[in-house]
């Protein structure tokens, strides 16, 4: 069984190149364009790992990681956020929240693989 990633973007075409590298690299991906819809795709699908992106319209990433973190049903699934920004401060919110890693955007291919490898195991 693949391993469901869900990838969160408010950026269509940022979902859908996200998606397909992950569908090309033997994982099931998921879509949200939201925090909420993100939330609610978790409580359904149960994904391995959760990729989003920091700067989401209302909600951001720091804000799906911290309901991840203070739900004991969810708080095991690794958060990778992604982020144009590097702001050692909201860099450290997502660390302290519980975030699994911080990848600066322009991102390469490999760097979302390993960090998603290495979030959950394989």
């Amino acid at each position: 069984m693949k391993p469901k990633i869900l990838v969160v973007d408010d950026d269509e075409s940022n979902r859908l190149l996200l998606c397909l590298t992950l569908e090309d690299h033997g994982f099931e991906a998921l879509a949200a364009s939201s925090c909420d819809e993100a939330l609610a795709l978790i409580a359904d699908a149960s994904p391995r790992a959760v990729l989003t992106d920091h700067g989401l319209s209302g909600k951001d990433g720091i804000d799906i990681c911290l309901a991840i973190k203070n739900d004991p049903e969810l708080q095991s699934i690794p958060v990778i956020i992604t982020s144009g920004r590097i702001d050692p401060e909201i860099i450290e919110t997502a660390m302290a929240a519980g975030a699994a890693n911080w990848i600066a955007k322009p991102f390469t291919e490999e760097e979302i693989l390993s960090a998603l490898r290495d979030a959950i195991g394989s």
